[in-house]
């Protein structure tokens, strides 16, 4: 997932997936948060055997994606 939002510096991405560095920061609109979406994503995609990941450039945006392992159907 891709945003244009704010972007975020390498110590906002660094405290985005630890419960002891949680922050929340209003959106370009104003929105709000509570500042545990992502690190609730992330649980959820660990506990399936994925990895999520952020690469994010100040003033240009941030961009999200994830990796699951492929499994075998069972017949």
């Amino acid at each position: 997932m891709n945003d244009n939002g704010k972007g975020m510096s390498s110590d906002e991405i660094n405290k985005l997936f630890y419960i002891h560095t949680h922050f929340s920061y209003e959106g370009t609109h104003g929105e709000k948060g509570a500042g545990i979406g992502l690190l609730l994503c992330k649980e959820l995609v660990e506990l399936n055997g994925g990895k999520l990941k952020v690469k994010s450039t100040q003033g240009k945006g941030s961009t999200f994606y994830f990796n699951l392992p492929l499994i075998k159907a069972y017949a």
